[in-house]
């Protein structure tokens, strides 16, 4: 039955209340009939049903009105913006240890690559906990970062990291702190792009570069002939590697017999032995020993004469093109660098170099080549740099001051 605004009919027991969408322009183009809406649910009784109306007639007059439509699509909008707000308070709540293990795992190097398997153990070592000693293995501490691990991503503040920081400083580890401050800088940059933080807490002004200032110097031409003949025969050709041609240990290791350019003179002498150097092995307690590519991603090859040249053809002689140059003498394999490790020892210990890095041989490579005229651009491609800085660590004075003193005479 028609009322004096909208339509009420009774349904059984209950009724029915409906009102014409107004339309005042005629803009949808729509018949009364067409714009005719009914109350979401029916009325028990008739004066129920007239309040309704009336209160549809009410919004329309005063402009607040707005189709049935539009109201729902309203609704859904802010119980998705509603949901989004909850997810985004839940995301800002993860526990940054968790944050991290999704960063790590999503994370790419410069090239798009996904980070190399000893970079991510790294990673992931500074977020794990303390394990306790059983057998076959010793007790490991805490990761330098384990103590934000449960924190909420968005309850660190700086003060907090700097407080973390002045303590782990104490341990007189400085490059390593600096090295666990960089990651943990790198993970909150990358929770403020998420707008899980509005600002970074490491704000740490040189923190990042900090280092113990310990030199590792490279052995003298006297101690690297001693440990030289010191060293097992079989290893020879690795510390010729490291020394009179730049490659880190991985690289060195990962050389095969096959992979070395020999070129011989007229007389059929060894006159220089090229090294391809694209791969080298890695090893982390999760992924065993693996090949894969340089610590830098890219590749060199690195010349060699004289008689560290006719050394490496010699090593490579009566094996076959795929058998590693210094294997592993029980498995064949790459060679575990614990195992080379002890041999080493007692070959630096007999030099007087105790304290002698097997890396501190790729400075004295690098400090030959620059005596030798080299151009910082050649030493990096020599030694696989991509940064100059990477680059200058390597260099060492050398003891030439009596021959540049001489060069620079009137």
């Amino acid at each position: 039955m028609a009322e004096a605004f909208g339509i009420i009919d009774k349904r059984g027991k209950r009724y029915r209340a409906r009102y014409t969408a107004p339309d005042p322009l005629g803009l949808t183009g729509l018949t009364a009939a067409q714009r005719r809406i009914s109350a979401p649910h029916t009325f028990e009784t008739k004066k129920l049903a007239r309040t309704w109306l009336a209160q549809i007639q009410a919004s329309i007059a005063n402009g607040t009105w707005k189709h049935p439509d539009v109201v729902a699509a309203e609704a859904e909008a802010a119980a998705a913006e509603a949901e989004r707000q909850a997810t985004i308070a839940a995301q800002k709540s993860i526990p940054a240890g968790e944050y991290a293990a999704k960063w790590i795992d999503t994370r790419a190097n410069s090239k798009g690559e996904p980070l190399a398997a000893t970079t991510r153990y790294n990673y992931e070592n500074l977020w794990r906990p303390a394990e306790p000693k059983r057998r076959g293995h010793r007790a490991k501490p805490a990761g330098r970062l384990y103590s934000f691990a449960a924190v909420p991503i968005d309850e660190i503040t700086a003060e907090m990291v700097r407080e973390w920081h002045s303590t782990a400083i104490r341990s007189g580890k400085a490059t390593a702190v600096a090295r666990a401050y960089d990651h943990l800088r790198a993970v909150l940059h990358t929770a403020v792009e998420d707008d899980l933080i509005d600002k970074s807490p490491c704000q740490i002004k040189g923190a990042s570069r900090a280092s113990t200032g310990i030199e590792r110097d490279p052995p003298t031409d006297d101690e690297l002939a001693v440990v030289l003949s010191t060293i097992p025969d079989r290893y020879v050709p690795l510390v010729i590697m490291a020394g009179f041609a730049g490659l880190r240990y991985g690289e060195a290791s990962a050389m095969r017999a096959g992979d070395l350019a020999i070129e011989r003179n007229e007389h059929g002498d060894v006159a220089c032995v090229r090294l391809p150097v694209g791969e080298a092995i890695s090893y982390t307690p999760t992924s065993g020993r693996q090949r894969g590519k340089t610590k830098t991603r890219n590749s060199r090859t690195v010349p060699v004469f004289g008689i560290d040249a006719a050394a490496l053809a010699a090593a490579a002689e009566g094996r076959a093109p795929d058998e590693l140059l210094c294997p592993s003498t029980t498995t064949g394999g790459p060679l575990p660098h614990s195992t080379f490790a002890g041999h080493w020892d007692v070959a630096r210990t007999k030099a007087g170099r105790p304290d002698l890095a097997f890396h501190s041989l790729r400075a004295y490579d690098g400090t030959r080549f620059a005596q030798t005229g080299a151009t910082l651009k050649e030493i990096m491609a020599r030694l696989g740099h991509t940064t100059v800085e990477a680059a200058m660590r390597y260099q060492k004075a050398g003891t030439r001051d009596d021959e540049l003193a001489r060069k620079m005479a009137r």
